[in-house]
Parts: structure tokens; sequence; C-alpha cells
């Protein structure tokens, strides 16, 4: 954000009421769509999609606030995929919004034919608000690609990691390899910065 520092607010203000106290997020820096919200003196932490408020217009996620909350937002530099295995050109690619898995597979060169599996396309995602916790997504990119199944395509997420397997069961060290290269990925390529809040 432009001003990032501690604020206090007001019964009824929001997310939106803070981004504005704060000079709103710094253009080309802020990675919208993994902000997190922390609410004072509790564990949880609240994953906000700052990108569909703004541009979208969804206020679903727009909270209102309660005292101590800490908003959190990771800078833009973790703005990246990562396309892995039996691929034509292994390797990081910058995510562009918005990001189709069809978009990295092209940028990564394409499959090796015959040798792909790309029915077996897996998608390797940082789990919101729980770091170091990942979810694994299942794509059958040929459903995609010869009866244009638009639900395989699957929309990215910045530090999404795309593997493309040779085996129609890929082992379970080759998976862990995978996770831990998605963490490094997640962990050292952004950093975060925040606004704090206090009740008037």
């Amino acid at each position: 954000v432009g001003r990032p520092n501690s604020y206090i607010f007001r019964p009824g203000d929001t997310i939106m009421s803070l981004l504005n106290l704060g000079g709103g997020p710094v253009p080309d820096r802020a990675d919208l769509r993994r902000a997190v919200l922390r609410r004072q003196n509790s564990s949880e932490l609240i994953p906000i999609d700052l990108y569909a408020m703004l541009y979208r217009g969804d206020i679903s996620q727009n909270y209102e606030l309660r005292d101590g909350d800490t908003l959190n937002i990771p800078e833009a530099n973790r703005l990246l995929v990562l396309v892995q295995g039996k691929i034509a050109r292994p390797g990081v690619y910058p995510y562009k919004e918005p990001m189709t898995l069809a978009d990295a597979i092209s940028s990564a060169g394409g499959e090796f034919p015959g040798r792909s599996r790309l029915s077996r396309t897996l998608v390797i995602r940082e789990r919101a608000g729980q770091p170091g916790q990942y979810q694994y997504i299942k794509a059958d990119y040929v459903r995609f690609i010869r009866k244009g199944d638009q639900t395989q395509n699957i929309l990215l997420q910045p530090g999404d990691l795309i593997f493309v397997p040779e085996t129609n069961t890929p082992d379970v060290a080759q998976i862990n390899g995978l996770v831990n290269t998605a963490f490094i990925l997640n962990t050292f390529g952004s950093s975060l910065f925040g606004l704090n809040l206090f009740r008037r």
C-alpha cells in the first residue's frame, strides 16, 4: 500500500475504508489476490481477494473492521508460476492476470508428443491463509484440448506450480519434491507489508 502504518478507525469501517486510509495498493507491487486479514488474539487468518473486490465489484469479502485487525498484502514480486515435468521448456514464468493452465503450458513450449501425460496434469497451490500448506488440483488437459471442456483449463493463481507427468502415477518422492519447490517459490518470492488497526 502507499502508506503502510497503524490507523484509527470508526465503527462501520471496512476493508475498503482501510485501503483508502493506507493510500490504496501500490500499482505493480501488490499481489491483490493473496491479502490476509488477521484478527487480534486469534490464530484465524482470513484470505481476502482484493482483486475481485477492486476490479470485479465483489464486496462479499469487504468485512467490517475490528480493533487490532492487521491486513497483510504480499508484494507482487511473487507473481510467478512454475511449470515442471515432461514439458518442452520447464521453468519459472511471469504470471499475467488472467492466466490459465493453457497459457502456462503454451509459455513452456507445450508437451513432448507421446511422453507427456497431459490427462494427469497437476496444479499445486498454496492454501490461502495457510503458508506451507498445499492443495492438489487435477486437470485433464487432453479433455480440454479435444472436447473444449473449459473446467479443465484451470484459472491459475500467482505461485502455482504446474506439473505434467511422464507416467500415469507420479511417485511420492516426486510429488514431495514438487511441494518443496512450490514452498521455495512462495516463500522467497515475496515479503509482506501491512496495516494495523485500532478503534477510535
